[in-house]
């Protein structure tokens, strides 16, 4: 921990970083900047390129999804997730454009070090690059998720180049992966709940 504050790391981000950013309001324009920060990140982080093949230690997300998409027989589940899983189910058949993804892109993992944005605590995963931009909806907390919703659509599908509705297709993937993961560990997935009754 030491040497992440030496080099403005966790301490200094949440004191003036990209979630304090967020959590202002919208007219302030902070949430727009901290929107557009997460996207160049996530861009930056697709452009690289290679000479070899992927590593085969890469977590496809036809894999990262299993829970979702092949639930275990007679699991009982509400009509919001089943209906989410499948437009997982759609989103992966189709998936065909697979880059070398972070896999969990938000406003606590990517950090200011000296001035240059990092992200950290990579998931190794592969597949569409839009997944990656999908939880930056959910973050940094569900108040924020809600009301900044509609403006942040706006600007990730502009940074990106992906449609509006492609955005929401995979949000509404990741959403109830998320909730599933969280209800599993005894959690309760208000963001994820939330952004699926509203935006889903």
């Amino acid at each position: 921990m030491p040497g992440w504050r030496r080099r403005r790391g966790p301490d200094s981000f949440w004191a003036g970083g990209i979630a304090r950013r967020s959590r202002c309001t919208r007219s302030d324009g902070l949430d727009d900047e901290a929107t557009g920060i997460l996207c160049q990140s996530i861009a930056a982080l697709h452009a690289v390129t290679g000479t070899k093949e992927p590593p085969d230690a890469l977590v496809p997300l036809t894999r990262w999804f299993r829970g979702l998409i092949e639930p275990a027989p007679g699991a009982a589940r509400e009509p919001g997730i089943e209906r989410a899983a499948a437009v997982a189910r759609e989103l992966l058949a189709g998936d065909a454009h697979a880059v070398v993804l972070h896999g969990d892109i938000h406003h606590a993992n990517v950090l200011d070090f000296d001035g240059r944005w990092r992200a950290i605590d990579p998931k190794g995963l592969i597949g569409h690059r839009a997944f990656d931009y999908a939880n930056i909806f959910c973050n940094p907390d569900t108040a924020t998720a809600i009301a900044n919703f509609p403006r942040r659509l706006a600007i990730v599908s502009e940074h990106s180049g992906i449609d509006r509705q492609g955005l929401r297709a995979w949000l509404t993937a990741w959403c109830a992966l998320s909730a599933s993961w969280t209800e599993e560990s005894g959690g309760t997935p208000w963001t994820a709940q939330a952004i699926l009754a509203e935006f889903g």
